[in-house]
């Protein structure tokens, strides 16, 4: 019998006491890693890693999250497609370029049962509202696109 491998969940997240919160939801039901910066994100993507889920925070230093993004998404689609963001809050241009990027965002502290629910497989995928507005509907259509 074929042993099933486990969703690649990458979260990044420059707060390490955030980081470790967010990849103990995933124990055992994902291969979490963890990463501080866009910088070295981009180099584990354009190095051929491949991940079910990216778990992206909004405000980081040297390269915010919507940045990471569209840097990612010229060159590696499907990683693209597997964003989500988190936040703490963001102010009303942030939230227009949440929104503009169409990527599901959720606010800090997230519900341990949402994010369980981002894992591919999973059901329901997101089952409130983030800051962005992104809804279960709008989380469907971003993974589709």
């Amino acid at each position: 019998m074929a042993e099933r491998s486990l969703p690649r969940v990458l979260i990044v997240d420059d707060q390490p006491d955030m980081a470790r919160a967010l990849a103990r939801v995933f124990a055992g039901d994902a291969e979490v890693i963890i990463s501080a910066s866009g910088s070295d994100v981009l180099e584990r993507v354009a190095g051929g890693e491949n991940f079910s889920l990216v778990i992206c925070d909004v405000m980081m230093p040297g390269m915010s999250g919507p940045e990471l993004f569209e840097r990612i998404r010229q060159f590696a689609p499907a990683t693209a497609a597997a964003f989500v963001f988190t936040t703490g809050g963001v102010d009303a241009e942030h939230q227009r370029r949440l929104r503009e990027t169409g990527v599901p965002c959720l606010l800090k502290p997230v519900e341990t049962s949402a994010l369980r629910g981002l894992l591919p497989g999973a059901n329901p995928r997101l089952d409130h509202k983030g800051a962005a507005g992104a809804s279960a509907s709008t989380t469907a259509a971003a993974r589709k696109a």
